[in-house]
C-alpha cells in the first residue's frame, strides 16, 4: 500500500473522532454562554453606576427603564436555553456511544469531561438568575430615585406655596389696616348734601344707587359670559366625542 492511497478509518477512530467533535462542541456551546454572562454583567454593572448617579435626568430614567424591562424576558429565555444545553449533557454522559469511545479509560475520561461541562452549566444557570434579580433590582432602585425625586419636588412646591401663603397674609394684614382709611377718606372726599351742606351737592342716596347698580352690572356681565364660556366648552367635547365620518 503506498502513500498515496486512502486508508479508510476504521471503528473505533470514527468513534473516537465522533465524540471528539461532540466534545469540542459542547466546548464551543459552554464557552459562548460564558463569554456573553461575562458580557451580560459588566453592561448590568455599567447601568448600576448610571442608575445610582445624583445628575440622572427624567429622560434618561425613563431610557434606562426601558433597557432593563427589556433584559427581563432575555433572562428567561437564556435560562431555558441553558437548562435545555444540561440536559443535553446529562443525557450524552449515560448514552451508549460513549461507553464504546476508547475503552474504559476514555469512557471514564470523557464522562468526567461532561460532568464538568454540567457543572459548569449549572454555574451560568445560576448566574443567570443572578442577573434576573439584578435587573429587577435595578428597575425598583430606578422607580424608587424617581419617587424621592418627586418627593423633592412636592416639598419645593409646598415649602414655595407656604412663602407666598406668609406674603398673602402679610398683605391681608396691611390691606384691613389701610381698607378703613381709604374708605373713610373716601367718604370724606365725597361731594354730597349730608357732608358739606350744599345743596346743589348730590344727595347721599345717588351714591349708594350707583355703587349698586354697577356691582349688579358687573356681578351680571360676569355670569353671562361664565354661562356662555361653560357652553362653548361643553360643545367643543361633545363635538370631539362624536366619532369621524
Amino acid at each position: 500500500m503506498t502513500r498515496d492511497e486512502d486508508i479508510p478509518p476504521g471503528d473505533a477512530e470514527e468513534y473516537a473522532g465522533l465524540g471528539q467533535v461532540l466534545s469540542e462542541t459542547i466546548y464551543i456551546v459552554t464557552y459562548t454562554w460564558t463569554a456573553f454572562l461575562m458580557e451580560s454583567e459588566a453592561h448590568l454593572q455599567i447601568l448600576s453606576k448610571k442608575c445610582v448617579d445624583e445628575g440622572l435626568t427624567a429622560t434618561e430614567q425613563l431610557q434606562y427603564t426601558r433597557e432593563l424591562h427589556q433584559l427581563s424576558p432575555l433572562w428567561v429565555q437564556v435560562r431555558r436555553r441553558l437548562i435545555a444545553a444540561k440536559d443535553l449533557v446529562a443525557q450524552m454522559v449515560e448514552h451508549p456511544f460513549f461507553a464504546s469511545v476508547g475503552g474504559y479509560n476514555g469512557r471514564i475520561a470523557i464522562e468526567g469531561y461532561l460532568r464538568k461541562q454540567t457543572k459548569i452549566l449549572d454555574d451560568h444557570i445560576n448566574r443567570c438568575n443572578e442577573l434576573a434579580e439584578q435587573t429587577n433590582v435595578l428597575i425598583s432602585l430606578i422607580f424608587n430615585i424617581a419617587t424621592l425625586q418627586d418627593t423633592r419636588a412636592a416639598i419645593e412646591e409646598s415649602k414655595a406655596a407656604n412663602a407666598f401663603a406668609a406674603s398673602i397674609r402679610r398683605i391681608t394684614v396691611l390691606t384691613f389696616v389701610y381698607l378703613p382709611l381709604t374708605l373713610a377718606s373716601s367718604i370724606l372726599g365725597m361731594n354730597i348734601t349730608q357732608i358739606t351742606g350744599e345743596r346743589s351737592d348730590s344727595p347721599l342716596w345717588a351714591y349708594f344707587v350707583i355703587a349698586i347698580s354697577l356691582m349688579v352690572a358687573t356681578y351680571g356681565g360676569w355670569f353671562v359670559w361664565s354661562r356662555m364660556l361653560s357652553k362653548m366648552e361643553s360643545g367643543a367635547q361633545s363635538k370631539a366625542s362624536l366619532p369621524k365620518p
